[in-house]
């Protein structure tokens, strides 16, 4: 029952308008340690930095001695960074003295969003790292349904921004494509010309103009073109 509180929980926070996605990821990092049920002390995210072959710390919460913000994980001094690409969540003992000077001992580690080559191995773009004084498999097994969930939030979430870019890239090519074209009506001498492109799909290759030509523009050319894949016909 309190894992489907759970997830509805999330869904409702990730459903929201989020500027960005450190900003969704925050609040479930929030909303994780608010929850009396899930025993959590505290928590922090971390982000992969593949030139640095680090991860860096993001956002951090919860009843815990904070840690400098410029902190990084190097992994190649983290093995089981490997074991959560291939388990998504691991529970373990802090090597870290650092870490452990700052009263952390055990953690529950969840990989987050893609797995992105480093070398020859690939690692999760984001750690969802959490502090409790009962690390065990059921608090295992409840972020492993909270990492999962915001993977599959997080690729939605890109999926709309990408849309929203391609929208607005469209309106700006059709808008271009009007620029370069005559208006409809064009009057010449005793003539009236009417011209218009209707594209097959949004925005078209097709293109004409009108050319007034000689000194003293008594002869008109009209223009015809198609801008093909492999050039003007």
């Amino acid at each position: 029952m309190e894992q489907k509180k759970l997830i509805r929980t999330l869904d409702s926070i990730t459903s929201r308008r989020f500027k960005t996605e450190n900003e969704m990821l925050k609040e479930v990092l929030d909303q994780i340690v608010a929850r009396e049920q899930i025993k959590v002390t505290g928590g922090r995210i971390w982000k992969l930095n593949k030139f640095l072959k680090a991860y860096e710390l993001i956002y951090q919460t919860g009843d815990v001695q904070k840690i400098p913000t410029d902190f990084k994980l190097p992994i190649d001094e983290y093995p089981i960074f490997k074991e959560i690409t291939k388990e998504r969540t691991v529970l373990a003992n802090e090597t870290n003295k650092f870490l452990i000077s700052k009263g952390i001992f055990k953690y529950s580690a969840s990989g987050v969003g893609l797995k992105i080559k480093v070398a020859d191995d690939r690692y999760y773009e984001y750690l969802l790292v959490v502090n409790s004084e009962e690390i065990n498999d059921d608090l295992g097994y409840t972020l492993n349904i909270v990492a999962t969930i915001l993977t599959s939030k997080l690729n939605a979430w890109r999926a709309s921004v990408s849309r929203k870019d391609l929208i607005e890239d469209i309106d700006r090519a059709k808008q271009l494509q009007k620029s370069i074209l005559p208006e409809h009506e064009y009057s010449f001498h005793n003539y009236d010309l009417f011209g218009i492109t209707v594209p097959a799909k949004i925005i078209g290759g097709d293109f004409f103009d009108y050319l007034e030509i000689g000194a003293q523009g008594d002869r008109l050319g009209i223009v015809v073109g198609d801008a093909a894949s492999k050039g003007l016909a």
